[in-house]
């Protein structure tokens, strides 16, 4: 049996990337859940717990775009205790969330939700620069998700396609980034 959990907190450092080959990507980020309880009329906040958070495939992509320390999340997902030995050889343990997803906190800030780019399934010599450019899910080229390929019925290869211009001031998007791993 595995636990599910939904948990709130600040995310305490930038996200870290890391390309993985047969995953398309693995993005982690600490969270730091601070609950408050009231007693005599006043907020009283109680110890800090830390959980490492890992996100996995699209979610990791969108994650890395998106989250940056210091924002309010939600996640959800698998509870795991983690079992270690640090270098010095002293027993050590943590917790894990293995995220099925996660999302800003809309109740302590505001956000702006952009869609992440379609994945298609097109063969490589149908793809020129212009489909690398697109993002709006409506231009995609070939397939999308699993559908049939829209080709006759050759081999399909998945190409990501990703914003061509980075984002304005400030923002973090699809374009700073390479894109997914196919």
């Amino acid at each position: 049996m595995e636990a599910e959990i939904i948990i709130n907190g600040n995310v305490g450092a930038d996200v870290a990337w890391r390309d993985h080959g047969e995953y398309g990507g693995r993005a982690t980020f600490s969270l730091a859940c601070t609950p408050a309880v009231q007693r005599d009329g006043l907020w009283v906040d109680l110890p800090t717990a830390w959980y490492r958070v890992v996100c996995w495939r699209r979610l990791a992509a969108n994650v890395r775009d998106s989250v940056a320390k210091g924002d309010a999340v939600i996640v959800g997902g698998r509870l795991r205790l983690e079992r270690w030995s640090d270098e010095a050889g002293h027993s050590r343990e943590g917790y894990t969330v293995e995220a099925a997803w996660v999302a800003h906190d809309l109740r302590r800030g505001a956000s702006t939700f952009r869609r992440s780019a379609v994945r298609s399934s097109v063969p490589a010599q149908d793809v020129t620069p212009d489909d690398l450019n697109r993002v709006d899910g409506s231009n995609h080229v070939g397939s999308v998700d699993g559908d049939a390929p829209r080709n006759g019925g050759e081999a399909p290869i998945t190409v990501a396609i990703a914003a061509a211009t980075p984002a304005a001031d400030g923002e973090r998007g699809l374009g700073e980034r390479e894109p997914i791993p196919a």
